[in-house]
């Protein structure tokens, strides 16, 4: 699936809420832009044409554009920061926002909601607390879950609220020179309102277009950031230390951005057009590790609040659905088909990535791992026999389907290698024996267990061993002596 693929599923899941937005942006260029004004004859037109065709159009494309290039940015300057890290980098702009308040307005930001008093306090607990649970790997997880999930959101809509007031604004700026504005001719001709109009429509829309780009942006950067924030997860347990460093360099990297957008705009644009280049070379794989947050982390930290469905169908219908077109596979047969992602394979030729979803379906020839690509499918059956058991494991996090490399040499280490390794979500708590009684698999668990109960049998018995040893030795010397 390519970028512009996911791009389209994610709109047509989000399609009610895009659309609405748009329909807000445009009900603010109607107010606020040159419609409202010239339906009220609140401005007054010039009575004669006295400027020539070029400079009124120089005129209305400067309500616009404004002066420079930088203007053109506007409050959209922040868009990477804000995407980075939304707690971070509104904190940051309203605490820049007040101290520029409070100093007489020395530097030239534009007001935004995150300035106010009372937002910038709540934004700013948000991100300690934040912080604090984020900088350590046994909370990092649990964050990600609760405030990564509202910091995502509070994240968009700052972005949606910046856009309607960016439409607003541009709306009126150009507004203000369309109605003032002489064609050339005079301003009650057809050609004089043709032009005025037309400058006016024009603006607005394009305007409104930014404000849909921007929210694209803000989603795939915001992706990429989530996705690394995974990827961190799995690095960050084995160096003590580094999730709290991981942290802490995000937040500079996003107070940095802020900052050189605010003092050097020029700069600060293409370092923004930089990172979202590099952005969008990094979505597809971060698209990946945010899937599997979502899935295996955060629908189910959502479920158990509820408590987890005992009925919950081992045949996903997102299943049936995906592939009752698909020409090389037929679902008959099929009595476990659950999403599952890769964690690691090191099976050769396997064409499986780390992340990736696949189905874990289970038919009577079998145990497969199963994709689809476009109307064909891939399959990777798993070699389950007695001498290679495929273990199913009850995991804290998720449930555990894996496979050791079968070589003596591998099988005699501490941890052997897996050749393949799958998780899949808890919401199948209920049903996790049913499933390792279809599949025949080894219940990992309970031969953990068994193994543990037979080692504690056989210490006890060397320990009983050594003590009727010492007892025979202690009778062989008192015997000895008499």
């Amino acid at each position: 699936m390519n970028t512009f693929s996911i791009l389209f599923d994610e709109y047509k899941k989000h399609k009610k809420l895009i659309l609405a937005y748009i329909t807000i942006c445009i009900a603010a260029a109607f107010l606020c832009g040159p419609f409202i004004g010239r339906l009220t004859g609140e401005r007054i037109f010039a009575a004669t044409g006295t400027e020539p065709i070029g400079q009124t159009l120089e005129l209305l494309t400067a309500g616009f554009l404004g002066n420079s290039i930088t203007n053109l940015a506007g409050g959209y300057s922040n868009i990477v920061g804000v995407s980075c890290e939304p707690f971070t980098a509104l904190a940051f702009i309203g605490l820049v926002e007040n101290v520029n308040r409070l100093c007489g307005y020395p530097l030239p930001i534009s007001s935004t909601p995150a300035g106010e008093p009372v937002v910038f306090l709540v934004i700013s607990i948000f991100f300690v607390i934040s912080k604090v649970m984020n900088s350590f790997e046994g909370s990092k997880i649990l964050g990600l879950c609760t405030l990564g999930q509202l910091e995502k959101y509070l994240g968009l809509l700052f972005m949606m609220v910046l856009g309607i007031l960016q439409v607003a604004g541009i709306s009126n700026a150009v507004s203000n020179n369309v109605v003032q504005a002489a064609t050339g001719e005079s301003t009650g001709s057809a050609a004089g309102s043709a032009v005025q109009w037309t400058v006016g429509i024009l603006a607005s829309l394009l305007s409104i277009l930014i404000a849909a780009i921007s929210l694209v942006v803000y989603y795939i950067i915001k992706t990429v950031i989530m996705g690394l924030d995974v990827l961190q997860v799995g690095v960050g347990s084995f160096i003590p230390g580094f999730t709290a460093f991981y942290e802490l360099m995000k937040t500079g990297f996003t107070i940095s951005i802020i900052l050189i957008n605010l003092l050097l705009p020029p700069l600060g644009i293409c370092l923004n057009l930089l990172i979202f280049f590099i952005c969008c070379l990094l979505f597809r794989k971060c698209y990946r590790a945010c899937t599997y947050l979502k899935k295996i982390y955060i629908k189910p930290f959502f479920r158990r609040i509820r408590g987890y469905d005992e009925k919950i169908p081992l045949v996903s219908p997102k299943f049936l659905k995906k592939f009752r077109k698909v020409n090389t596979f037929s679902c008959e047969g099929v009595d476990i088909a659950i999403p599952c992602f890769v964690l690691s394979t090191i099976l050769p030729k396997t064409g499986l990535k780390k992340y990736q979803c696949v189905w874990f379906v289970h038919t009577p020839s079998g145990i497969s791992l199963i994709r689809k690509k476009g109307r064909k499918h891939i399959e990777l059956p798993f070699p389950v026999n007695a001498q290679n058991p495929l273990y199913l494991r009850r995991g804290f996090r998720f449930f555990e389907a894996f496979s050791y490399v079968n070589t003596p040499s591998n099988l005699a280490k501490l941890y052997p290698a897996k050749s393949c390794y799958v998780v899949f979500s808890k919401e199948y708590f209920y049903r996790f024996e049913e499933i390792c009684s279809l599949t025949g698999c080894v219940n990992y668990n309970e031969l953990k267990q068994e193994r543990k109960e037979q080692a504690k049998m056989d210490k006890a018995e060397r320990k009983r061993i050594r003590k009727e040893e010492r007892a025979r030795m202690k009778e062989e010397r008192r015997a000895s002596r008499g």
